[in-house]
């Protein structure tokens, strides 16, 4: 039966709503979303503040006082006796609930000089048309701590037809089940439906219920300033989610107060970017045949040096290591780095290895320094036949001749 006079708050006070003694039958998981909001809420063992927006009997404001000892909560609503009933509820935290009667729809119970580390609002927010929730929204914005968050419970708007009968037909199943549970009876569930206090089968737009769309609020939160906007629990139209004031919100702050300094230092920043990549371009015109000519210095090429002979050196097919008689742990091994030119590839130590002609007339393609001090060279014989000697064994036609 129904007989608990201190049952939560609801979302309506109009002659067509519910009253007070029926929240523990009509509020759809009312102990989970108390419990969601909680745990959005990070535990801090420093003292800090709680908004609560439309805080009723002071259900919500209970369970967040006992859940964190440190935590005061300021309750903000619109009745007078409602705020009566959450100041008996609540006498047992003394000074850690503060009352405030004011109009979510004024700006009365704006503190912004005053910050708090969260703010939550259950069953409370759709009393307000969306140009006051959009008001709302940017007020607690203002109001918050950078880093806390506004968590929502509220009823939401459907986007389509289908919606409204899902959602009506789920909130009926919901208050049926609550009152079987909690009486044994449909007592309850009868009056709910007797009353027409199921919003989304019975929609009256002179009442005072007005949900927004779920989507629409995420945006407005996000227009407000709110980030890491999520969904955190859905029932039969009713909704848990919630928006976080960054961090850094208020250096963003600070550049939107001066938009044109913040958009002159950006125009100079990119005429310092263009300046620099011409500065770097001109230099590397300049240095980069000087760095060639070094090159040369260091790493000599002798084109059309005659070979003594080519018995010693080991000429590999692509892909191996390259090692010679004399260097035979070169470590980490030089590997062949263009295996497409070798036109006469054969197995190492075999009898088909390429071998240039001695005397023969080659190019000289690249050199490498071992750890021994040693250098080896790749050659081209210019007949198809490449390979890496030692370059101990290239004599010049001076030295030859003579």
């Amino acid at each position: 039966m129904v007989t608990d006079s201190t049952s939560p708050q609801t979302w309506g006070r109009g002659a067509s709503c519910p009253p007070p003694e029926y929240g523990d039958y009509i509020v759809p998981g009312r102990e989970v979303q108390f419990d969601v909001i909680a745990s959005l809420i990070s535990i801090s063992e420093q003292p800090f503040t709680v908004l609560d927006l439309g805080c009723g009997e002071g259900l919500l404001a209970e369970r967040l006082l006992e859940r964190f000892p440190t935590c005061t909560v300021r309750g903000v609503d619109e009745s007078l006796e409602l705020l009566q009933r959450a100041q008996q509820r609540l006498a047992r935290f003394g000074e850690r609930f503060e009352l405030q009667h004011a109009d979510l729809a004024s700006d009365a119970w704006h503190l912004p000089d005053s910050p708090v580390e969260a703010v939550v609002s259950a069953l409370a927010l759709h009393h307000l048309d969306s140009a006051q929730k959009q008001t709302l929204f940017e007020a607690v914005y203002q109001m918050l701590a950078p880093g806390g968050p506004f968590i929502i419970a509220d009823l939401v708007e459907p986007a389509q037809q289908m919606g409204w009968r899902l959602a009506a037909d789920a909130w009926d199943e919901a208050v049926r089940e609550r009152a079987l549970a909690l009486d044994g009876s449909t007592e309850a569930f009868e009056r709910f439906q007797r009353e027409r206090w199921n919003t989304y089968r019975h929609f009256d737009p002179h009442d005072r219920d007005q949900p927004s769309q779920l989507r629409d609020q995420l945006t407005w939160l996000g227009h407000a300033g709110f980030a890491d906007l999520d969904v955190h629990w859905m029932r039969a139209g009713h909704a848990v989610f919630s928006g976080w004031k960054p961090v850094a919100s208020a250096a963003q702050g600070a550049a939107t107060a001066e938009p044109s300094l913040v958009e002159a230092r950006g125009r100079q920043a990119k005429a310092l970017r263009r300046v620099y990549i011409s500065i770097f371009a001109g230099v590397l015109v300049l240095v980069a045949p000087v760095l060639v000519f070094a090159y040369t210095l260091v790493e000599p090429h002798i084109p059309g040096v005659p070979i003594r002979t080519c018995e010693d050196a080991l000429l590999y097919v692509p892909g191996t290591a390259i090692i010679d008689r004399h260097n035979t742990s070169v470590d980490p091994p030089i590997e062949v780095m263009a295996p497409s030119v070798w036109e006469q590839p054969g197995d190492v130590g075999g009898s088909e290895l390429c071998q240039p002609e001695p005397g023969s007339e080659v190019e000289l393609l690249e050199t490498y320094q071992l750890d021994s001090g040693e250098r080896i060279i790749l050659i081209d014989d210019g007949r198809g036949c490449r390979g890496w000697i030692n370059e101990v064994w290239l004599t010049s036609a001076d030295s030859e001749d003579s």
